[in-house]
C-alpha cells in the first residue's frame, strides 16, 4: 500500500520534489501569483486576496511542517505542497501551474506527500477541497483514498500502512537527487544569463 516503485529515482527528465525552507518564501509567493483566480478558489476553498497570500505564506513555519516544491528547469516553482500535522492526522494541500500540468507533478507530490507523513508517523492524510476540485479527488483516489462529499465540499482520506526499515534511506536519496538537480539548474542558469551578457557587451 501506498509504495514507491524501485528505481524510480532514475527515470529522465522526471520531475523532482523536495522539501523547502523559509528561503524559499519569494519562489511560493511567484508560485501562487501565477494562479487563476479559480485555481486559487481550488487550492484554499475560498477567495483569496493577495494580502490573504502574502498573511499564508509568512505564516508558513517550515520547521513543523512539510513544504515541497518541483521546480521548472528555468527554477520556477511549477508545483508544491504543503502538509501540516494536524490532531485528526496531516493535511495536504497541492497546486500544480497550468502550464505544467499532466507532467506526472501532482502525482509525485503526493508520493513524496504520503512518504513524509509515514515517516512522521502519521497513519493517515486528509486533504479537504471543493467538490468541483474534480483532478485532486481523482488523484487521492488513485491511492486508494475514501472520498466523502457533502454540501459542495469534499474530504479525501488516505489511509497510510507503516514503514519499512529502508524507507528512510529511499527518502534522503530521492531527496539529495532533487536538491542535486535543482543545484545544476541553477549553475546552468547562471551561465546562460552570463553568456548572454557577454555578447550583449560586445
Amino acid at each position: 500500500m501506498n509504495r514507491a516503485p524501485v528505481g524510480w529515482w532514475f527515470e529522465k527528465g522526471a520531475p523532482a520534489a523536495f522539501r523547502l525552507s523559509e528561503y524559499f518564501r519569494p519562489a511560493l509567493r511567484a508560485h501562487f501569483a501565477r494562479l487563476s483566480t479559480e485555481d486559487l478558489l481550488l487550492r484554499f476553498g475560498s477567495h483569496c486576496r493577495p494580502e490573504v497570500l502574502d498573511a499564508y505564506i509568512a505564516g508558513i513555519d517550515f520547521r513543523e511542517c512539510v513544504v515541497l516544491g518541483v521546480f521548472s528547469d528555468d527554477l520556477e516553482l511549477v508545483g508544491t505542497a504543503h502538509l501540516i500535522s494536524q490532531k485528526q492526522g496531516w493535511e495536504l494541500g497541492l497546486s500544480v501551474l497550468a502550464d505544467a500540468r499532466n507532467r506526472g507533478i501532482g502525482t509525485l507530490l503526493l508520493r513524496r506527500s504520503i512518504q513524509q507523513a509515514r515517516l512522521g508517523g502519521a497513519n493517515r492524510i486528509l486533504v479537504h477541497c471543493l467538490s468541483e476540485n474534480h483532478a485532486l479527488m481523482r488523484l487521492v483516489r488513485k491511492v486508494g483514498a475514501e472520498v466523502v462529499e457533502c454540501a459542495g465540499e469534499a474530504d479525501g482520506i488516505i489511509a497510510l500502512s507503516r514503514t519499512l526499515p529502508f524507507e528512510g534511506w529511499t527518502d534522503w536519496a530521492e531527496e539529495q537527487l532533487a536538491v542535486f538537480r535543482f543545484g545544476l539548474n541553477a549553475e546552468f542558469l547562471i551561465a546562460r544569463l552570463l553568456m548572454q551578457r557577454i555578447a550583449q557587451a560586445q
